[in-house]
């Protein structure tokens, strides 16, 4: 089909930020009339950069998520006795987090045993695609009737779009007319695909052009982006609607990436035209692995006029494990307590159970009448490509059926490219399970079998180790 493939490296640092304070103030008092192709407009013709006015168009038009947004509720503190030391724990109030995304609930905590200082510990992973407004962290006080309301903190979703995390503690607010108490600490993240791996990119040929030259035909080229980072451009053609390139291109890409974006230019002696482009969201490049076709352009201006067509071909190759995992289970911290049922005291007696794709590679001894037990058991297995996963199981010795306290799981894409990992993982539940709470301390050493052999891979490492 094509040249030679061109390597054009690694994709994975910080994002470029446009500074221009004039443009950015005209675009501001576009939007505040209401006036979205104004500001667009006032962004478009400020740059003699065709990347950088691309980029913040597009920064514009696709304020969504596609993803997850991954929700961590640790505690609150100094909130209010709505029960005056009568509730259900006899502590104060009985509070639970509610979690809705524009007024629609997507998940609660437990009910906490104290009332004034709860203690959670437990995190949402909630999957996204489309527009989110605000996301609302709703307490209340669980009561036999009607629940209590306490306070809220609302997060625009906006916000997290551009912060990527946003932490507290913050103050709870309250209900107009009321006064909240206290504060809740948490974390939100939005999390978009984890996009790994190697991208094969080719970019064949275009048709039907719009023509950006007075005299003469477009020149065109193309750029392809992962999110606003440039990771190849094409020669450009001259004085042709309907070019053909054939060339090819291979790039490394790592971290958590929106989409792929393929954006064609007409080469100016001035500033260079837009002529349209393509989005590909990278959730659906890892779901189908190779994409294919002939794809109508968008037109830079909106305005629905036909923009012509551009053929490429995307073929996505995952990481994948071969080689040795050694971990260490080192200890639970605040786990439930499944023994302590009616008028009988007792502990939870945990153990865990390390599995390779529900595959038992590794079992802890059981830990006696305790919530944060420690184990520090060390175990080592071979991984191959089809592994999919570990999971470290955590489970409540009893008479009959063994109690499940939670789990923490590690997909094969984040152990083959983080390979060294420690860290206190917040335990996750089954579905619908809100009883788990707590966390697990493991860590993990990956070590391939062989190094990778992909010319295109060797050389990408060269050169990004000689930066």
């Amino acid at each position: 089909m094509a040249s030679a493939v061109k390597l054009v490296g690694f994709v994975g640092g910080e994002q470029s930020k446009l500074k221009s304070s004039l443009k950015l103030a005209k675009a501001g008092s576009e939007l505040s009339k209401g006036n979205v192709s104004g500001a667009v407009s006032s962004l478009l013709k400020g740059s003699d950069d065709p990347l950088v006015r691309f980029q913040t168009f597009m920064g514009l038009r696709d304020a969504e998520f596609d993803g997850k947004i991954r929700i961590k509720i640790f505690g609150a503190k100094d909130l209010p006795d709505l029960d005056g030391g009568k509730g259900l724990s006899l502590k104060g109030s009985d509070p639970f987090v509610s979690i809705k995304f524009d007024g629609v609930e997507k998940g609660k905590t437990i009910v906490a045993k104290d009332g004034t200082h709860p203690v959670w510990n437990q995190i949402f992973d909630i999957d996204v695609k489309g527009k989110v407004s605000n996301i609302a962290l709703e307490l209340f006080d669980k009561d036999l009737q009607s629940d209590d309301y306490i306070g809220h903190v609302i997060l625009a979703g906006k916000d997290l779009l551009k912060a990527k995390a946003i932490e507290g503690p913050k103050a709870l607010q309250a209900k107009v007319g009321e006064q909240a108490i206290g504060e809740l600490n948490f974390q939100v993240e939005y999390v978009p695909p984890s996009f790994d791996g190697k991208l094969n990119i080719s970019v064949i040929k275009a048709q039907n052009l719009r023509n950006a030259d007075t005299f003469g035909k477009s020149d065109p080229y193309v750029v392809i982006l992962v999110d606003d980072e440039k990771v190849a451009k094409t020669k450009a053609i001259d004085n042709n609607l309907s070019p053909t390139w054939n060339e090819d291109f291979v790039s490394l890409v790592a971290g958590q990436r929106n989409a792929v974006f393929f954006t064609v230019w007409d080469d100016d002696a001035g500033k260079d035209d837009s002529l349209g482009f393509i989005k590909i969201p990278t959730s659906e490049i890892i779901q189908r692995g190779t994409i294919e076709g002939t794809f109508e352009l968008v037109p830079p201006d909106n305005t629905g006029k036909p923009a012509g067509s551009i053929t490429i071909k995307l073929v996505y190759t995952p990481p994948q494990l071969n080689g040795k995992i050694h971990v260490v289970v080192k200890e639970g911290i605040a786990l439930a307590n499944k023994d302590n049922v009616g008028f009988i005291p007792g502990h939870s007696d945990p153990y865990v159970i390390v599995q390779v794709d529900g595959k038992e590679v590794g079992r802890t001894k059981i830990a006696q009448n305790t919530e944060n037990p420690k184990w520090n058991e060390e175990f080592t297995f071979d991984v191959v490509p089809e592994n999919k996963a570990v999971t470290f199981n955590i489970l409540d010795d009893d008479v009959g059926d063994d109690d499940n306290l939670g789990f923490v799981r590690l997909g094969a894409q984040e152990i083959a490219i983080r390979k060294l990992i420690e860290e206190e993982f917040i335990l996750r539940g089954n579905q619908g399970d809100t009883s788990v709470i707590g966390k697990l301390s493991i860590g993990l050493t990956y070590t391939p079998n062989a190094a990778e052999t992909d010319p295109a891979i060797i050389s990408a490492a060269a050169k990004i180790a000689s930066k």
